[in-house]
């Protein structure tokens, strides 16, 4: 079973990330842990803090999480409830490793505000030494705090590679659940005409060659992967050729209206998994597969025979 941890700071910015996390353990069966960590920044001053009576404290923080936790309950999902001290990042990672958790549910901003995470904050720290699948829900996303969330489209970028195929699974786990579209997009480097033969009409020739090989390769692709997709799922599928991938990603998630990206964190040579790249694509919630859990799952069964989709269109 899929263990889950979702780390909250008592923020509304934090808390959103609970309804996104309740469809994604629905669809997994998994078992989930909200943590709270306590910290002596939280008091006014270090005097206080040394006054203050940490099992009340600790008891405060853990009604709250029974307070937040009741979405959970009404879905009859297990859960458990956590509240530690210390610094919040190395916690979450030291609880992380504890639990053996595979999915990481957190906001990227919290009490620190919209600056907190592309400045080194809880989140920023916490992705970039947690090695596991993480779901990424950004300040913009959905506000329903208090109810599960439906999506209606779901983007997967794939590259060609084995390994960024592996999110199609979970995707179409969770395009059944929702009934919602899937928009597949194949991302492909888009050549480049080096400076010194820019003007050279042989150069240019072959330079659009290319790229027609380039776009009907990725065109190919995808009408393989459609064969493999049940045929009740709602498909739609782009080629996207791209210079910068995390760039064309964002422009699709805008472009074809996404509540949720799924993809693999070996996608385009892993470029997702960079901290900049996660945050031009997080305004929408965003579900990066790592290849050492649930990436590894969902591969061994990507070779079971598919169904073909009557009408899917390559765009």
């Amino acid at each position: 079973m899929l263990n889950v941890l979702v780390p909250l700071d008592g923020s509304e910015l934090a808390e959103r990330a609970i309804s996104h996390a309740l469809p994604i353990v629905e669809s997994f069966a998994a078992n989930v842990t909200l943590l709270r960590v306590v910290t002596p920044s939280e008091f006014r001053s270090q005097e206080a803090f040394d006054r203050v009576d940490w099992r009340l404290h600790k008891h405060q923080a853990f009604t709250y999480l029974q307070s937040v936790a009741q979405i959970f309950e009404a879905a009859a999902v297990p859960y458990e409830l956590r509240v530690e001290e210390g610094r919040p990042a190395d916690v979450i990672l030291e609880t992380a490793r504890e639990l053996g958790t595979q999915l990481l549910v957190m906001s990227t901003h919290g009490r620190g505000g919209a600056i907190d995470y592309p400045r080194g904050g809880v989140a920023s720290k916490t992705l970039s030494a947690f090695g596991e699948s993480v779901l990424l829900v950004g300040s913009s996303a959905m506000k329903e705090a208090a109810t599960k969330v439906r999506y209606r489209r779901l983007l997967v970028p794939v590259d060609g590679s084995h390994r960024s195929e592996c999110a199609m699974r979970v995707a179409m786990m969770l395009a059944k659940s929702f009934d919602a579209e899937l928009v597949v997009a194949c991302i492909a480097e888009q050549p480049q005409l080096p400076n010194i033969v820019r003007n050279d009409r042989k150069a240019a020739s072959l330079y659009r060659e290319l790229a027609d090989l380039t776009r009907a390769a990725a065109e190919r692709r995808l009408h393989e992967i459609k064969t493999q997709i049940p045929e009740e799922i709602v498909l739609r599928m782009a080629v996207l050729l791209a210079r910068k991938p995390a760039d064309e990603i964002s422009a699709a998630v805008r472009r074809f209206d996404t509540d949720l990206l799924i993809a693999s964190e070996n996608l385009c040579s892993g470029s997702l998994r960079t901290l900049d790249n996660q945050m031009a694509v997080t305004q929408v919630p965003t579900l990066i597969l790592s290849s050492k859990s649930i990436g590894n799952a969902f591969c061994d069964l990507r070779t079971d025979e598919g169904h073909d989709v009557a009408n899917a269109d390559v765009i």
